[in-house]
């Protein structure tokens, strides 16, 4: 037969199929009409129990039943032909077929048990550690799927993460407990986000990874149960659970994430894995409830914050293990005395202060200190040292110390005084400047308007914090660079940028609200409604001088920078224009009254981290692709159930 004789025969086939297709669809609508005309009505058609609903129902429960009978013949097969062969180890999908008794030279997948699966099924009907499940949301499929004995799954698992959805909170039973199914490898970020009612968590050990945000934010929960087993707890994991009173860590996890109990302010019992290397960031931040805490012989790192305003907790033994200890891990403890480095080869603690082995270095004080003699043998003030010190009002600075990193200076102190012979720093009239007084490092003042002197080029981090007093501040034509929180708390309500100014940071305005005005001759940053700091040579803006609930960001932006509108409580609405491209990291961390942002099509990019610790944004609309922007949900604590994709 040639080829236009064979395409002919094809049309003609098609044409007959399709007019089959017709009249079955005729036929079943007049029977339809026949039936309204004969007086009954919809919902004893289509309703939960109408005629058509059964019948499809019936339908459906005997194409399941056939793949599970179907699949209890595998099984049978498989155990005669095999004693040793395990039904558990089954599992089967698209591309993979799985059994502790296949032969290697076997290849196989779902279609080899299910020999006559119809493709409708394929990717929905898969094999689980030898269940057969079907993963499915809608209701009448998991009642039939339940009825004929087979596992319906209306949860999303990709590649064993469960997935955040609306879906997941079906998993709550009538007594407010969550058990993880055991087809789970990972709980994914936020996935149960506060899930209102919750109670108790039941995490087996087949899961191995808590996933950022993934209970946070659940005022309710009393219990958390985690097999041995699980190995990693993610960032935020269990932040703002307030009524959690005890967490037990199995000696399984080997990792845990920054804030993971942050704010979990009614734990008083808590016990840590020994295999844990480190007290991650924050990982105990404001459990104002916790009176005790052991760290396990093995942890060589505490971080930053690790127990920032445990208040209750009076003593606190490190262990030989711990060889680095992270700027502020104490701070805010009000009732912390003691700090026992006994056998510890780096550390020691005297006069309230941990130092060095040597005493040279000072990596922190305890916060109710009212006076502090530096020693003479000190060279180097650690990041946040000093700064929790809220009982200090003056300070002496050793000629000794040649090294101090910000911010590490008390807010509240009426002066600082560098002793004569530092060859490193100086003073004047109570403030610390470097010891060319190029670089403005602390200001402490009862001045209403500050000059600064016209030699200043830097002005460091937090430099101003907590000087409300000021309400005028005149910057020298020498000023080249301000940086992170260097305005913090200031009385001032505006303030004009000279034209040497090269290096403004996106948190240089953070707690203060002011009009800003720049120079016309500043080669590199721009104001717009003395507001909006543009760097005007990317058209980026890189940070906001007030911070205020509604943003529209000007038409020619197109990078919106890092840590831009970071902790700005007051945010709840913002009009990203068309032109955006970029949202960098962290751009809107800690913007905790946002509720919805909507991103335009011209996005390209948005970094991982946008909107961390946004514990209110709930909606994401971008119009874009699914998918076709990485790394969703960016960082948003209800995970990917707050994105919504709109073309």
């Amino acid at each position: 037969m040639n080829r236009k004789d064979k395409s002919k025969r094809i049309i003609k086939r098609n044409k007959k199929e399709k007019m089959k297709g017709i009249t079955l669809l005729s036929l079943i609508i007049t029977i339809i009409v026949l039936l309204i005309l004969a007086g009954i009505s919809f919902t004893t058609l289509w309703g939960d129990n109408g005629i058509l609903t059964k019948a499809s129902k019936a339908k459906l429960a005997t194409e399941l039943a056939k793949y599970k009978e179907e699949f209890e013949m595998f099984k049978l097969e498989k155990s005669m032909e095999d004693l040793e062969f395990q039904p558990e180890s089954i599992v089967a999908g698209e591309e993979v077929l799985i059994y502790n008794t296949k032969p290697e030279t076997e290849q196989g997948n779902i279609k080899t048990i299910l020999k006559d699966m119809e493709e409708k099924w394929s990717g929905r009907l898969e094999v689980i550690k030898g269940e057969l499940i079907l993963n499915t949301t809608d209701k009448t499929e998991i009642e039939v799927a339940q009825n004929v004995g087979i596992q319906p799954n209306p949860y999303i698992i990709v590649n064993g993460e469960l997935l955040s959805s609306e879906y997941n909170l079906a998993l709550m039973d009538e007594t407010g407990t969550v058990t993880i199914p055991s087809t789970v490898d990972k709980i994914g970020s936020g996935a149960f986000r506060g899930l209102e009612g919750l109670r108790t968590i039941v995490i087996p050990a087949t899961c191995k990874e808590i996933g950022s945000y993934a209970f946070s934010g659940n005022s309710t929960l009393e219990k958390v149960i985690i097999e041995n087993g699980v190995e990693k707890i993610g960032e935020y994991a269990f932040q703002d659970c307030k009524t959690l009173k005890e967490i037990e860590m199995p000696d399984s996890i080997v990792e845990v994430g920054s804030t993971c109990f942050g704010n979990c302010s009614s734990l008083k019992k808590v016990k840590i894995s020994k295999n844990l290397d480190s007290i991650p960031m924050r990982m105990f931040s404001v459990c104002s409830s916790l009176e005790n805490i052991e760290i396990p012989d093995g942890v060589t790192k505490i971080e930053g914050a690790a127990f920032e305003q445990c208040n209750l907790i009076k003593e606190i033994k490190i262990p030989s293990s711990v060889t680095s200890i992270d700027a502020g891990a104490f701070s805010g403890m009000n009732s912390l005395t003691n700090i026992d480095f006994t056998n510890n080869t780096v550390y020691s603690f005297q006069n309230g202060m941990i130092l060095s082995l040597d005493k040279t270095i000072l990596y922190g004080a305890l916060s109710n200190l009212k006076q502090i003699n530096l020693l003479s043998t000190i060279t180097t003030i650690k990041s946040q040292a000093l700064m929790n010190c809220y009982y200090l009002t003056s300070l002496k600075i050793p000629k000794s110390v040649i090294s101090i990193t910000l911010p590490a200076l008390p807010n509240n102190l009426n002066e600082i005084i560098v002793e004569e012979g530092n060859a490193k720093y100086k003073s004047i009239n109570g403030n610390l400047y470097d010891y060319n007084i190029e670089v403005l490092i602390k200001y402490y003042t009862n001045e209403t308007t500050v000059t600064l002197p016209d030699t200043v080029k830097i002005i460091k981090t937090r430099a101003f914090t907590g000087q409300d007093n000021i309400q005028n501040l005149i910057l020298p034509d020498s000023l080249e660079q301000i940086e992170n929180f260097a305005l913090e708390g200031m009385g001032i309500t505006e303030l004009n940028i000279p034209k040497n100014v090269n290096t403004i940071y996106s948190l240089t305005f953070s707690g203060v609200n002011i009009d800003v005005t720049i120079s016309e001759e500043n080669t590199k940053y721009m104001v717009i409604d003395n507001i909006y700091i543009i760097n005007k040579n990317e058209n980026k803006l890189e940070a906001i001088s007030k911070k205020l609930d509604n943003y529209n960001i000007p038409e020619n932006i197109e990078i919106i920078g890092s840590h831009t509108f970071y902790a700005n409580t007051k945010l709840k609405s913002i009009i990203i224009p068309d032109n955006v491209k970029i949202i960098e990291n962290s751009a809107f961390d800690y913007a905790t009254s946002l509720q919805r942002i909507e991103i335009p099509s011209s996005i390209e990019v948005i970094g991982s981290t946008a909107f961390s610790r946004c514990k209110n944004l709930t909606e994401i609309i971008i119009h874009k692709e699914e998918r076709s922007v990485p790394d969703a949900p960016w960082g948003c604590p209800y995970g990917l159930r707050a994105v919504k994709w709109e073309v």
